[in-house]
């Protein structure tokens, strides 16, 4: 059977998002930013890994609803905050990515259109309570119990995840076309 990608470079990748994403959380940029300046937050934590790393991948998500930004909550009344504006509201996740390889920069923004169904003030204390909601943008988790808010979504299901993958693999075919090659060459 053969394999979609070449596992070995793509291991390499995989590797420099994850400390990329160490040093965004390090670094102390904020999430707290408005959608035109995605790019600059994005571009901090690429230009700190150096070039150490043949590939480097950097993304970082914001949600955006009523004109408003939201990133992590601060606390549990902020992130009650955060799904009370969001419940039975259409909003938007917006993630930037950069992707560099050697001296070569690619960076874009993925957007995903979603609305909330109204929730009850009692489901929104008690999936604050799960902790789930403290560490996302919007407070909440697509992939986890948010999923139960959802009513509604376009776009890619992984951009709302934090990294969206269609075009992040789009892009890295267009980068690092070795990566699709076969390893047996």
């Amino acid at each position: 059977m053969r394999k979609l990608f070449n596992t070995k470079v793509i291991i390499i990748l995989v590797v420099a998002a994850l400390i990329t994403a160490g040093l965004t959380i390090a670094s102390g940029v904020g999430m707290q930013t408005i959608p035109g300046t995605v790019m600059q937050v994005i571009m901090a934590p690429v230009k700190a890994v150096g070039t150490g790393l043949a590939n480097t991948i950097a993304a970082d998500t914001i949600v955006v609803c009523c004109g408003k930004v939201l990133g992590k909550p601060r606390d549990a009344e902020d992130a009650r905050r955060m799904l009370s504006l969001l419940s039975g509201r259409d909003h938007q996740v917006m993630t930037g990515c950069t992707v560099m390889r050697g001296s070569r920069a690619v960076t874009f923004t993925e957007v995903t259109d979603l609305h909330f169904r109204p929730l009850l003030p009692q489901e929104i204390r008690r999936y604050i309570l799960t902790g789930e909601p403290m560490d996302k943008a919007g407070a909440y988790g697509i992939q986890g119990g948010a999923a139960l808010f959802c009513q509604r979504m376009e776009g890619d299901y992984y951009n709302v995840m934090g990294l969206p993958l269609c075009r992040l693999g789009q892009v890295l075919r267009d980068m690092a076309p070795e990566i699709w090659e076969d390893e047996a060459k």
